[in-house]
């Protein structure tokens, strides 16, 4: 079969797909909430409260996020458990702990710890993505990052993946992933790091990633500190916030560290809403449900 009949037969099966099993949803709910500031960047912004949360009710809100990710069982040895994640105090945490998996997925690698994740039921093409939130206190990963696969199409942007403790502790890495294109099945990466003055386990700080057709760059208080040509990321995507077991990056926790917890004070999005290519929509993802 010959390159470009393969390219179109791909292309045809992700645009049936998405016509089958998402919703495009364009003019629900866009007016910010009072209070809430504009994205601290230029552009003309439209507000997405299906992927915003300011997790003041204290109830997790299930319309808007799984409580778990309801595709991935988590990074051995750490097992995701729905019981890890919580919403009080204005917060939402996400928590890792000592705790023997069950029975069903000890022979799948995982022991020893349990994490956390949460995913979103939305997903969304291009933005300014922004949250605040502090992370945990030990050497599980503290994360906000955005997926989703697709016949022929797997991409990853990791706005950051944080080390609370060791060495790596004020180390702010970020990453975009490409797993699977239609014209091939190979992973690759662009990671980059910035060094903080501060332990990211000490406070609270704002981290934020603008994601264009042309442009990746991501944010720490307001101050710009990485870009990269966006020449993979066109796909909608998933928001993800979770905590990992690395063992052979950040090595695992210490008993004495946990449990120890990943809290989220809020999540902001836009969406472009002017231009050709902006205002990509918003669609409802059943992958899970």
């Amino acid at each position: 079969m010959s390159f470009k009949k393969t390219f179109l037969i791909n292309t045809f099966i992700i645009t049936t797909l998405s016509l089958t099993f998402f919703s495009c949803d364009q003019n629900t709910g866009s007016q910010v909430p009072p209070g809430i500031p504009q994205p601290p960047i230029e552009g003309d912004f439209e507000f997405i409260p299906e992927l915003s949360d300011e997790f003041q009710d204290n109830a997790f809100d299930e319309s808007k996020w799984f409580r778990t990710n309801p595709t991935w069982l988590g990074r051995q040895p750490a097992f995701f458990s729905k019981n890890n994640v919580a919403e009080n105090d204005g917060k939402l945490h996400l928590t890792m702990r000592m705790e023997d998996p069950p029975d069903s997925l000890k022979d799948k690698g995982f022991h020893t710890f349990s994490s956390a994740a949460v995913r979103s039921k939305y997903t969304v093409k291009y933005g300014y993505f922004e949250i605040k939130a502090k992370s945990m206190n030990s050497k599980g990963s503290s994360a906000f990052w955005f997926y989703d696969q697709a016949p022929g199409l797997h991409t990853e942007i990791d706005v950051f993946e944080l080390c609370g403790t060791g060495e790596r502790e004020n180390k702010y890495y970020m990453n975009v992933h490409v797993f699977r294109t239609p014209y091939k099945d190979l992973h690759w990466s662009r990671g980059g790091q910035w060094e903080a003055p501060y332990r990211f386990a000490d406070d609270y700080h704002v981290f934020g990633v603008e994601w264009t057709p042309w442009i990746i760059r991501w944010y720490v208080d307001g101050d710009s500190v990485r870009t990269t040509e966006n020449t993979h990321w066109h796909q909608p995507l998933t928001m993800n916030f979770d905590s990992e077991t690395m063992p052979n990056w950040f090595g695992l926790p210490d008993e004495s560290e946990l449990p120890s917890t990943f809290s989220i004070e809020y999540v902001r999005s836009w969406r472009y809403k002017s231009g050709n290519w902006m205002n990509e929509g918003l669609w409802t993802n059943k992958t899970g449900e």
